[in-house]
């Protein structure tokens, strides 16, 4: 059976193969329609808290709590760190003049590594394994 760690990895590589794959072709299906790649990040968005939640609560963590208050918790980090991805995506696009995929990428990475910290030490805490 797989420990906590390897679950988390496996979750993490799911989320993070979502988060990667779902703005690039919603974007590239998307942006010649006129939508702008802020609406596309917000409907990424709900998609990968929807399932980085799911992954979390049941798979890595095999939490028992109560699924309001942990997706509060856990929810908090993710529109927080959707503010901040949105705040942070147009500035480097503007300082770098990268394209939004390979700006998007970069900022996934590091919350990926913020998320599982959060997840851990706080979300889950009272149901670590």
């Amino acid at each position: 059976m797989l420990g906590q760690g390897a679950r988390f990895l496996l979750a993490s590589v799911a989320n993070t193969l979502l988060g990667l794959g779902l703005f690039p072709v919603l974007q590239t299906v998307l942006q010649p329609y006129g939508v702008h790649y802020l609406i596309t990040l917000a409907i990424c968005h709900f998609v990968a808290v929807t399932q980085a939640y799911l992954l979390g609560r049941y798979f890595v963590f095999r939490s028992k709590g109560q699924h309001f208050w942990e997706y509060l918790l856990f929810s908090s980090y993710q529109w927080g760190y959707f503010a901040v991805n949105v705040a942070l995506l147009p500035l480097f696009i503007h300082i770098t003049g990268w394209d939004s995929r390979i700006v998007q990428f970069l900022i996934t990475l590091v919350s990926a590594i913020l998320s599982f910290l959060w997840q851990r030490y706080v979300v889950f805490r009272k149901y670590r394994s």
